[in-house]
């Protein structure tokens, strides 16, 4: 639930946000944004963040998505609880839970699906021995990183999965 609550920030927010502005574009992806696309496509006082192109350039031509000029990489970009990314993921997790999530990606955030691809997403991930070993950086980093990792600074948001873990365990009593 700690991982759920920071990647989708409780359930509010299911479906990545690809409102950067071209700074945040050259910090994030440096090497999938020149500074002309950053420009481009990144949010500025002059226009709006163009998401779809900044999807596409972001996710294309990885984790089974084509490359641009595919819309691959906006419509498979982060959805719902752990923010599934990747066609290949979709595919893999629909498999898992008996959805065409390649074929109607936004069933990803579809309450009555959510918690099942969450779920299989735990188990696909190997996160589940982890969780009951309550190693949080363990679960964080193969959520966030898609492998282990020693440092919890290289983990988005570790502090803050800290935090709701901490939550979720005085709510439960545990």
């Amino acid at each position: 639930m700690a991982q759920i609550s920071h990647e989708s920030n409780t359930g509010h927010e299911m479906e990545e946000s690809l409102n950067y502005t071209s700074a945040a574009l050259l910090s994030q992806w440096p090497t999938h944004f020149n500074s002309h696309q950053a420009n481009d496509y990144g949010r500025t006082a002059e226009h709006a963040a163009n998401q779809r192109m900044i999807g596409n350039l972001a996710y294309g031509g990885r984790n089974g998505n084509a490359s641009n000029p595919s819309d691959d990489g906006y419509n498979f970009r982060g959805r719902g609880l752990l923010q599934i990314t990747g066609k290949d993921n979709y595919r893999h997790i629909g498999l898992l839970c008996g959805l065409d999530l390649v074929g109607h990606p936004t069933l990803v955030i579809d309450p009555l699906h959510a918690l099942a691809i969450a779920g299989a997403e735990f188990q696909a991930s190997g996160c589940l021995p982890y969780c009951d070993a309550d190693n949080l950086l363990a679960v964080s980093s193969l959520v966030n990183v898609g492998h282990i990792i020693s440092n919890p600074d290289k983990v988005i948001g570790y502090a803050k999965r800290q935090e709701w873990l901490a939550k979720w365990k005085g709510q439960l009593g545990i």
